[in-house]
């Protein structure tokens, strides 16, 4: 369900911010983001975690990683609602708050289900670095694909 709030938060972005385009365009691409990145960011922590001896199942990992977009959506409304016009750093404030919370918590449960201390490092960290940047990609470069298909 959050796969879709982040959905609805994506549109909701691009609406507030005065860009018309195709409404197919919009929402195609907003559900192919969220769900690539939930679906293949799943599928790249879960062989990670293979890797290292996680024990982990795929669903768990996707429950894991579906879960973690709490944040991606809390900090998408928020930078949607209060950000400023020509400054990101609120954005980046949001960005390490919360974004930042539910990567730890990744982090945590990948740490705590790798038995080798060697190999802690390497699934953690492929948990939670996509995680981050995946929040900025959502909100930089969503806004470039709209300025794009607005000059369309």
């Amino acid at each position: 369900m959050l796969v879709f709030t982040m959905i609805t938060l994506l549109l909701f972005g691009m609406k507030s911010s005065g860009h018309t385009v195709k409404e197919g365009t919009l929402m195609g691409t907003a559900f192919g983001v969220s769900f690539g990145y939930w679906l293949s960011g799943s599928a790249l922590v879960r062989a990670a975690g293979y890797v290292s001896s996680t024990r982990l199942s795929f669903l768990q990992v996707l429950s894991l990683m579906g879960y973690a977009l709490s944040g991606h959506c809390f900090a998408l409304f928020l930078g949607n609602v209060f950000h400023p016009e020509h400054s990101h750093m609120f954005f980046y404030g949001v960005w390490l708050v919360l974004g930042g919370s539910t990567a730890l918590k990744l982090v945590a449960v990948f740490a705590a289900k790798t038995a080798s201390v060697s190999h802690k490092a390497v699934a953690a960290s492929t948990a939670a670095v996509p995680h981050l940047l995946a929040l900025l990609y959502f909100h930089f470069a969503y806004h470039r694909t709209v300025e794009a298909l607005d000059g369309i």
